[in-house]
This record gives structure tokens, C-alpha cells and sequence, in this order.
């Protein structure tokens, strides 16, 4: 955009006094008593960077950046000791954090320097240089970009823009370097570009643009707790999120970042409240799938909080479960394996984004959602010759069956189980339980007589009578149904050909054919006992 002297000199005129009308509410955030005591010492006091270009582009800014000219850090720090907490954990940058007496918020209050030498590629790898000869110009022309360059005095509130670059700026919404070796000094300038785009609906210049394109790859040195603090701003602070998401293919910073993202749905990204970050972030990396939270993570070391609500969101839209089953498996099995308080919040962001009903919805909808809203319990399905992983099989279809069909009364999930798993009477239960009783019966109410009838068959009558009748019962008891039958069941369960059944009801069939099995057995060998008997009583007589 282009304009005439005359218009640039009105321009400035007219923001000058907008300046000026804001000067003494903004004058208010410096403290009366820190303004002096710095003017005691010799220092000059401006405001400078943020909160200077908000004041312009109509913004309130929370922040206030102070910048001190005319002393060294030292003189300055001594000054400030005594009207509240002086933290001097960014002394080698020239920066206080200080926090007045009564007061909770810091300010930041530095003295000018300049970035003399990169050794490295990262946001802090150069060497600095401070110094009260150090002018305010100098400290101005170290920084990023011309619209966060200009200063206010804080005594007079008269602006300091080398050659009204950075109003000019502001005026044509461009976001333009100060120096070509801007995103080489610092990379994490060129992520700073992109949010104040997205931040003030601004355009990033030309020949900056280029310059990101050109350094783009040295964005990998951006530690991760300064990736998320710009994606957060990018995010919060802006109307249009997809701007800086734009600018980020544009510059070729995305395929140093998220490489797997080749494009994204700039309307729905537009569409999230600020509170919804984690519903941002996952739409944005959906490319990655499974992999979203360990992305995140990777990149910018998001919450576990944030980074299992995005994943789960991920999965959600993945999934796309829709019938009342599908919804409760996933609230289930996928929201019990990343747990977060922000999941449901997460994804009924999304759905609201998307126009259809959300999760949070769904799931009050749905009256039975778990095995403990079901009126049946494994001890009830023992009882229906169901065991171990069958039970486990049993519910699962109970909770499917009463989910899908709103019957959840144990009647109707009873009959449903018995069809399902086969379980007819006659077949299996009933079946099992008359043979089992046959057997019950057989050894305590007859094991006696028997007993009786093989002591009364070798110690009375003739000998070949006693042997045949002992020979017959040998033969009535090897025939008995209730003996082949257990053997013919229990044989089948192993087999897998009944299916699985009660694991007691197996064990009591193994031992009722045991017993029976011994008793054949204790006939034989009394059998065989008369029968040497009489041999030998054949010989001697």
C-alpha cells in the first residue's frame, strides 16, 4: 500500500495523539515511586515492543515492557532492591523481572543491548552485549521486527520510530524484518511472525516471507516450550487461527514441524472457542493418527492432560462410532486407556464445530453404559454352565443386547444368553444336572446295598451260582447309562464339542465317574479273588 509524504506525515500526527491520549492511563501501570527512583539514578525510562504496539494498533496489552537507557543493569537492580522483588534470572539479557512492593504482577524492565555475534542456531545462542552507552536506537535495530521496535517515552509520551518504519508498518497491517539476519540470530522469530499474523490479521512482507523460506529448516532448534507458547498465542489471541496456519505451509515452516501435514481445514480450525486448544491442536495434526499425542509431545511437550484429550479426539473422528454400543465401548475401552478431564470436553467441541449432537449428550442418553448397570451377574451365568472367558463373553453380549434393544431386565437378558450361547434346557444344564443327580443318587442311596449283595454272594449258596451272580452285577454296574454318560460328556467338554461349561460341574462329573469307575473295578477284583478260590478248592477236592 502507498501513500504521499503529506499522507504519511498526517498519519503520524494523528497517531501521535492517539498515543498521547492513552499516555496517561498507560502511565498508571509504572509505578510512581519506580519512575523516580530511576530518574534519580540518571536513567531514561521508555516503553517499548508489545505494549507500544498494541497502544497503536488499538489493543489493550497486558504486558509492560520497560526499557531504561542511560545506566547499567547493575545501578539499576541496586535502585529497585528496596521498592519490592528484584529476579535477576534474566540479568545476562539485560532483563529484571521485578514485582513492586503490594504488587503480584512482574515487570519487565531492561537496559538496551545488542546482539553481537550468533553462536549457534538457537533463540538465545549469541553473544550480548550491555552497557549504559548503549543508545535506545541501538536497542531498537537488535529487535525482530519494525513494529515492535518503537518506543515511548514514559515521561513525555513522545514515540521513537526509526524513520516511522514501525507506524508505517502498523498502517499497511505488514509484518517486516528489521534485518535480513533477523531469523539466522533467532528462529524462533520466524514462528513469531506467523502468530502475530494470525494475531493481528496482518500480512508478512515479501522479502521477510523470503527470508523464512530460506531459513526455515533452523526452526528445528526452537526448544518445545517456546513452540507451544506461540501456537498457544496463535491459538488464544487471534480471530482467525488458520492465518498463521496458512503462513505456516506458505513459509515452508510446517514440513520442519508437522511433516506428515500436507493441508488442513482452515474453516473448521477457525470454528473452536479459545478454550478448546486440545480440539485445535488435533485437528490440525490429525495426519499423525495414533501417533497425535506422542507428536505433540515431541514438539512443543503439551500437557498429559492436553495431549490424551487431543489424542482421543483423533481417535474419536477416526472411529466415528454412532450406534449407542459404539459410543459406550468407546467412552469404555479408548477414554479409560488415555485419561484426561478435558476428553468429553474435547470432543463435544468438536461435534458442536461439526453441527451434530455432542458426547457429553450421547452418553446421558444411553441408561445402561456398564457391566454394573446390568441386573445379572457372573454368579448367574455359572449357574447356566457358562465359565471363565464364556462369562466374560456372556456379559459383553448382555451389555450389547441391553444397549442396543433397551431391555435390561434379567429375564429377558437370560433368554437372550441361553439363545445366543446355545444353552437350551435338555441339551446342556438339564441334562448335566439329571446325570449328575442319577450318579448322586446311585452311589449314596445303593452303594450299600451293593456292598451287601457282593458280601452275601461270596459267603452263601453254590459256588458257580455265587460267581454269576457276582459276574452279573459286575456287568449291570459296567452298563450303567449314568457311567456312560459321564463318560461320554465329560470326553465331548474336552473335546470343545459341548462348548465351555461350569468348571464345578465338570470336576463333580470327573469324580461321580470315578467313583463308579472304582466300584467296576473293586467287582473285578472280588470276582477274580472267588474265582482263584474256587480253583483251588476244584484241586483240593
Amino acid at each position: 500500500m502507498s501513500f504521499t509524504a503529506a499522507q504519511f506525515r498526517s498519519d503520524i500526527a494523528l497517531i501521535e495523539a492517539i498515543a498521547f491520549d492513552l499516555f496517561e492511563n498507560t502511565q498508571l501501570s509504572v509505578p510512581s515511586v519506580v519512575h523516580k527512583a530511576i530518574k534519580r539514578i540518571g536513567g531514561k525510562l521508555y516503553q517499548i515492543g508489545g505494549v507500544v504496539r498494541d497502544e497503536m494498533i488499538g489493543k489493550v496489552s497486558k504486558d509492560l515492557d520497560l526499557l531504561v537507557v542511560g545506566v547499567d543493569l547493575k545501578r539499576l537492580a541496586m535502585a529497585l532492591e528496596h521498592l519490592g522483588k528484584v529476579n535477576l534470572v534474566g540479568k545476562s539479557f539485560g532483563v529484571i523481572k521485578f514485582t513492586p512492593t503490594g504488587d503480584t504482577e512482574e515487570i519487565d524492565i531492561a537496559v538496551p543491548r545488542v546482539d553481537e555475534k550468533s553462536i549457534g542456531q538457537g533463540h538465545k545462542d549469541f553473544i550480548v552485549r550491555l552497557g549504559k552507552d548503549i543508545s535506545l536506537k541501538q536497542d531498537q535495530l537488535r529487535r525482530d521486527f519494525w513494529m515492535n521496535a518503537i518506543a515511548k517515552d514514559v515521561d513525555t509520551g513522545q514515540l521513537h520510530d526509526i524513520e516511522g518504519k514501525g507506524m508505517a508498518d502498523i498502517k499497511n497491517k505488514e509484518i517486516r524484518m528489521i534485518s535480513a539476519e533477523a531469523f539466522r540470530e533467532d528462529p524462533l522469530r520466524m514462528l513469531r511472525a506467523v502468530q502475530f499474523a494470525a494475531r493481528f490479521d496482518f500480512k508478512i512482507e515479501r522479502e521477510t516471507l523470503a527470508e523464512i523460506r530460506k531459513n526455515a529448516s533452523k526452526i528445528k532448534s526452537v526448544s518445545p516450550s517456546r513452540f507451544e507458547e506461540e501456537f498457544k498465542k496463535l491459538f488464544n489471541k487471534s480471530d482467525k487461527p488458520s492465518i498463521g496456519v496458512k503462513y505456516l505451509f506458505r513459509s515452508g515452516l510446517m514440513r520442519h514441524i508437522f511433516p506428515k501435514i500436507k493441508s488442513a481445514d482452515y474453516q473448521l480450525l477457525d470454528k473452536f472457542s479459545k478454550k478448546d486448544f486440545p480440539a485445535f491442536l488435533a485437528v490440525l495434526t490429525l495426519p499423525y493418527g495414533d501417533s497425535v499425542k506422542d507428536i505433540l509431545w515431541d514438539k512443543m511437550r503439551l500437557s498429559n492432560d492436553d495431549a490424551n484429550a487431543a489424542q482421543n479426539l483423533a481417535h474419536w473422528i477416526k472411529d466415528d462410532p454412532r450406534s449407542n454400543l459404539d459410543i459406550v465401548l468407546f467412552n469404555k475401552d479408548v477414554l479409560s486407556r488415555l485419561k484426561s478431564p478435558k476428553s468429553i470436553s474435547t470432543i463435544d467441541a468438536y461435534q458442536k464445530v461439526v453441527g451434530k449432537k455432542d458426547f457429553s449428550s450421547m452418553l446421558k442418553d444411553i441408561k445402561v453404559s456398564s457391566f454394573k448397570d446390568l441386573p445379572i451377574t457372573g454368579r448367574d451365568l455359572a449357574g447356566l454352565g457358562l465359565n471363565g472367558t464364556a462369562i466374560g463373553k456372556a456379559l459383553k453380549y448382555a451389555l450389547k443386547y441391553a444397549i442396543e434393544t433397551g431391555k435390561n431386565d434379567k429375564e429377558s437378558l437370560i433368554a437372550a444368553i441361553k439363545k445366543e450361547f446355545n444353552l437350551k434346557e435338555g441339551k446342556i444344564v438339564s441334562r448335566y444336572a439329571g446325570i449328575l443327580e442319577e450318579a448322586n443318587s446311585y452311589y449314596a442311596d445303593r452303594l450299600d446295598e451293593i456292598m451287601k449283595q457282593v458280601s452275601a454272594t461270596v459267603t452263601a449258596g453254590d459256588d458257580d451260582a455265587r460267581l454269576d451272580r457276582l459276574k452279573d452285577l459286575k456287568s449291570n454296574i459296567e452298563a450303567s447309562e449314568t457311567l456312560k454318560d459321564l463318560d461320554s460328556i465329560i470326553a465331548e467338554v474336552r473335546r470343545g464339542k459341548i462348548g465351555e461349561l461350569n468348571r464345578s460341574i465338570l470336576k463333580y462329573a470327573i469324580q461321580a465317574r470315578n467313583e463308579f469307575s472304582h466300584l467296576v473295578d473293586e467287582m473285578g477284583a472280588t470276582y477274580r479273588r472267588e474265582t482263584q478260590a474256587k480253583a483251588r478248592r476244584d484241586r483240593e477236592g
